[in-house]
């Protein structure tokens, strides 16, 4: 499975800490977007907005 960038990393723990996501539950979160991040490096099909390019810098 793909690590998650560090831009990406701290965009995401920065929305954890908005949305008061509880801790126990930041790991599924975490899991959920590496799954995300492995299927669309497997299918070429990273999305073309700034934002996700940022992530992948």
């Amino acid at each position: 499975m793909l690590a998650i960038p560090p831009a990406a990393n701290r965009e995401y723990a920065a929305a954890f800490e908005w949305e008061s996501i509880p801790e126990k539950r930041i790991h599924y979160f975490s899991k959920w977007f590496r799954c995300y991040l492995d299927y669309c490096n497997k299918y070429n099909c990273l999305p073309q907005s700034r934002r996700m390019k940022d992530f992948h810098d």
